[in-house]
């Protein structure tokens, strides 16, 4: 529904069954959130400039699944460097003929 101002403006009018439903809101700021929620963490070592891939379920069954993971610094195994962490979100997985579903 469009309706105009007295300035001249347009002024769009939405009935509320027009918006959208709300997103639920997922919490990415553990270990345990990113991994319930299908996404990934890697390092990288600006010392070695090598990445390396965070085993979430191992960290989490270690008992680190509720620790955040801005207080949370990864170290280099191979130089001892401190990292940085970087969340990747959920890849579809491809399976044939159907790419994304």
């Amino acid at each position: 529904m469009i309706s105009e101002m007295s300035d001249g403006k347009t002024k769009v009018q939405t009935l509320p069954c027009d918006h959208a439903q709300a997103m639920q809101r997922i919490d990415l700021s553990t270990f345990r959130g990113l991994l319930e929620n299908g996404h990934g963490l890697d390092c990288y070592c600006p010392g070695c400039r090598q990445w390396a891939h965070a085993n979430l379920p191992d960290l989490v069954r270690q008992g680190l699944g509720d620790r955040l993971i801005r207080e949370s610094r990864p170290r280099c195994r191979k130089c001892g460097s401190s990292g940085e962490w970087q969340v990747r979100p959920p890849v579809p997985r491809f399976d044939g003929a159907r790419w994304m579903q």
